[in-house]
Formats: structure tokens, C-alpha cells, sequence
């Protein structure tokens, strides 16, 4: 069955200010989600095209401690992605937030995301179940450990999709480099059709990827552990999925297109005439089974990192997303058509 493109967009990007604090973190990812333009001034609606919703579902005293997100394009499997984190000052819910595999615990002044699927109404953000009785919770993968830390001044890029949501976190002072990267959604085509195994009713696989959580997507083409893998040290990288049809999670590595991919390498990566070569991104669970290709992101040439790729008129045709900045490194291409 072929699944919709995703239609991948940018959102205006953001730097915050030095007095960062988990509210008002959240804060800026909801108004990030609540936008009437991209990132080029074209109007974005939401609901509409590639624009999700976003609400404050839960605030205790002054602090917002929990955003729900949700795309326009809800399948039966109704999924749903939650940014969270309690505060150091003011009042701070109770409770111990459910983390992912392979997880750490969520500490005060960090910042949690977490999937749901088969999602019905928000109930507690700390509970084992945020989308009520029925659905199914993949926990929490941490997106920064301290946000009021030594780099407290972040810059955000966030790019949605019809079904997916990419966000990098970067350092200004220092390049920018990217620190964290995550994308979250049904983000796997499976590939195949026979539902119950191989995929949801819906024929999509949803999960989570975050680089590590002491570097950003950094060199992915050939080492393993690495960006886009599954590693069971909590700091290190994370892919984890739903298992078709079930609440338990599943993880999952890229399959590497070569064992050294040097610097020297990178012209295999344009045509004969110069273009740009987008490949697919292949994964595997545990090395053991086939599961799919990323949707509408692919692996390309060495670039930095948020750039706006343009075809010969000028049209864009995706968005880069890397290690940093100012120096060049393994980079995965988020599709725009």
C-alpha cells in the first residue's frame, strides 16, 4: 500500500533567551505549533496540509509542564506526541513520568517527548497512559537533560509534516552546533501489506529517533551505534517503535550503506550531471528482521546543517538536517514534495 508523501515544512525558527526555564521552553514549542506562517512567510493553516495542532494541556500554578501535539491527518490509530517537563520553581506536578527503552529517568528541568497512539482524551501527563485508558504510551525520550544549564540559550528548528515532527536544538554560541535531534510520527513505511505483522491497521509503523543526548546526528553513513540506531546506554542513541498492532516497543537500527564513508566518498552522492541524490534509509529490528524505510527522509551528501536545498528554478526541494552549522557532515534530507 502506498502511504501519503509527508510533505515535509519549516517552521520559523527560534532562539530563546538566556532566562530559559521548562515552561517557558514548552511555551515556545506550542507557539512554534500555533503559527500562521513558515519559515518564508507562506501562510500556514492549521489543520491543513502539513500543519498540526497544538494545545497547554496541563499547567500547575504558572508553569506549563505538558504540550499536546497532533497532525491533520489522523489515521485510525490517532496518534499523538507530547512535549513535557516540570520546573525547578513554582508548583510541579507529582507523579514519575513513564520513559522509553533504554530510557533515563526524567529529571527536573529536563524536556521529555513521548507517542501515543490510539490516543482518546489527555488525562495526566505523569501517568503510564497521558491519552487516556485504551491507548498505547511509547514513555518519554529526553530531548535536553537541563534546560536551564550552562547553554541555556537554545536555538529550535522544527519542521512538521503530515504525519511526523522533526526538531533540532542547537547551541548559537558555537556555530550553531546541534545538539539534539529528534524525529517522532509514523515515521516507517513497513513496505508491506499484511497489517498484523508487518505493520498497524493503518499500514504504518510509528516510533521515535534521537541522536545522542551528548552530540546531535553525527556521522550515521558508517558507525554503528550512531544517529538513526538503538542503543541501550540512556545517554546514547534511541529508535524505538511500536510492534505492530501491540502497546510494547520494539527497536530498531539504520542498515549502514558502507563501512567507511569518507570525505573523498561524497561525490557518489551527486549524478553524473551534479544532482543531488537522495537514497533511502533502510532499518532493521535487532539485525534481525527487515522493518522499512524512513518516509521522505533520505541520506545525501555531506552538508551543514539547515539549509533550504532549491532545484534549478529555484523551487524548494528539501531541508538539511546535520551536526552543525558551519562544518560540513553526514546529513539526512527532509523531503518537501
Amino acid at each position: 500500500m502506498s502511504l501519503p508523501i509527508l510533505q515535509w515544512r519549516k517552521l520559523p525558527v527560534v532562539i530563546t533567551t538566556t532566562s530559559s526555564s521548562v515552561s517557558n521552553f514548552l511555551n515556545t514549542i506550542s507557539n512554534m505549533l500555533t503559527g500562521s506562517i513558515y519559515f518564508d512567510g507562506s501562510t500556514r493553516t492549521i489543520g491543513s496540509g502539513s500543519a498540526w495542532s497544538s494545545s497547554r494541556v496541563f499547567i500547575t500554578g504558572s508553569n506549563t509542564e505538558a504540550i499536546l501535539c497532533y497532525p491533520q491527518l489522523i489515521t485510525e490509530m490517532s496518534q499523538s506526541v507530547l512535549f513535557v517537563g516540570k520546573n525547578t520553581t513554582g508548583s510541579v506536578s507529582g507523579g514519575t513520568p513513564t520513559m522509553s527503552t533504554s530510557e533515563a529517568a526524567l529529571g527536573t528541568n529536563s524536556i521529555g517527548v513521548g507517542l501515543s497512539k490510539n490516543s482518546s482524551n489527555f488525562t495526566n501527563w505523569t501517568g503510564s497512559l497521558p491519552m487516556g485508558t485504551g491507548s498505547s504510551f511509547a514513555g518519554y525520550t529526553i530531548l535536553l537533560s537541563n534546560v536551564t544549564g550552562s547553554a541555556s540559550t537554545y536555538k529550535i528548528t522544527m519542521y512538521e509534516s503530515k504525519e511526523a515532527l522533526a526538531i533540532t536544538v542547537g547551541t548559537p554560541s558555537a556555530g550553531p552546533t546541534i545538539n539534539r535531534c529528534l524525529l517522532i510520527g509514523a515515521l516507517i513505511d513497513p513496505q508491506q501489506t499484511v497489517s498484523s505483522i508487518e505493520a498497524e491497521s493503518d499500514n504504518r509503523i510509528y516510533g521515535l529517533i534521537r541522536s545522542s543526548n551528548t552530540a546531535g546526528p553525527v556521522s550515521f553513513y558508517d558507525v554503528s551505534p550512531g544517529f538513526l540506531d538503538h542503543s541501550a546506554t540512556a545517554a546514547a542513541e534511541k529508535h524505538v517503535f511500536f510492534s505492530p498492532g501491540q502497546s510494547s516497543l520494539l527497536s530498531s537500527n539504520c542498515i549502514k550503506i558502507n563501512a567507511t564513508v569518507s570525505a573523498a566518498m561524497m561525490p557518489v552522492f551527486l549524478s553524473i550531471s551534479s544532482k543531488l541524490v537522495k537514497l533511502p534509509l533502510y532499518f532493521n529490528q535487532g539485525n534481525t528482521s527487515f522493518i522499512g524505510t524512513l518516509r521522505d527522509v533520505y541520506m545525501v551528501r555531506d552538508f551543514t546543517a539547515n539549509l533550504v536545498i532549491r532545484d534549478a528554478s529555484s523551487n524548494i526541494v528539501g531541508f538539511t538536517v546535520s551536526s552543525s552549522e558551519m562544518t560540513a557532515d553526514n546529513t539526512i534530507f527532509l523531503s518537501y514534495t
